[in-house]
């Protein structure tokens, strides 16, 4: 499978419109559900490691670590609207 086959599975699994944003809805603590955020974020051009205080997981690159990230009810949706754009 290449890379943008695997990006188009997950974000098919993983990524649902909530009203108009694009959201993760997945869990930190399942390890396939996390894997997919540092898929995600390996893949991502704009991923920018956010403020110390912000950084959730401090030995991984993961879309929950990102500075563009932006928490939601539902999950989180990605201020850069990566990994749809």
């Amino acid at each position: 499978m290449c890379v943008d086959d695997k990006l188009s599975n997950l974000i098919a699994k993983y990524v649902t419109r909530v009203g108009q944003d694009m959201v993760f809805q997945g869990r930190d603590d399942i390890p396939e559900d996390f894997g997919a955020t540092v898929t995600f974020a390996g893949a991502c051009t704009s991923f920018t490691i956010d403020v110390e205080d912000e950084v959730c997981f401090e030995e991984d690159q993961t879309c929950y670590n990102c500075r563009y990230r932006s928490w939601t009810y539902d999950g989180f949706s990605c201020l850069k609207g990566f990994p749809l754009t």
